[in-house]
């Protein structure tokens, strides 16, 4: 009952240090954080401004249409995130994998959106809640997975 009356706060269990990632940055630099991290989404951001978020579905579909193109050689190196972050699943259009929502926003709330928001795969954490304030955490669709009812 107590949880009603004064929520935890997700700042609580998620405010952490996030690892974000250049327009600039090749998919190598990308790809060598998800090995060293084991992260799969990392928020863009340019000059300090939200850019975007590159996933590793992002990536894998970039890939595919390489491969398609029979374009069997890839120079990691010399791909930009940019550029992968034009790769969108076609059935995803209109859809959003991401939202953002404030540190004090209550963490049963933020969870539930990913039952209410079944292809979300991140939530980002700022002061305000918008795109606009600097990241300050970030839950995870696995986060979720893992939160105990």
């Amino acid at each position: 009952m107590e949880e009603l009356g004064n929520p935890e706060p997700v700042s609580v269990r998620y405010r952490r240090s996030v690892t974000t990632v250049s327009p600039d940055d090749t998919l190598a630099e990308v790809l060598r954080l998800v090995f060293e991290h084991g992260f799969s989404q990392f928020p863009v951001l340019q000059e300090g401004k939200f850019r975007g978020l590159i996933t590793g579905n992002e990536i894998v579909r970039w890939l595919g249409r390489c491969t398609q193109a029979a374009s069997t050689q890839v120079d990691l190196a010399g791909v930009c995130v940019r550029t992968v972050l034009k790769e969108k699943d076609p059935f995803l259009k209109g859809v959003s994998i991401f939202c953002f929502a404030r540190l004090d926003s209550p963490v049963t709330e933020v969870m539930g959106r990913f039952s209410i928001q079944q292809m979300l795969e991140v939530v980002l954490v700022t002061a305000s809640g918008d795109k606009n304030s600097p990241i300050e955490g970030i839950v995870t669709q696995w986060d979720a997975a893992r939160y105990p009812q």
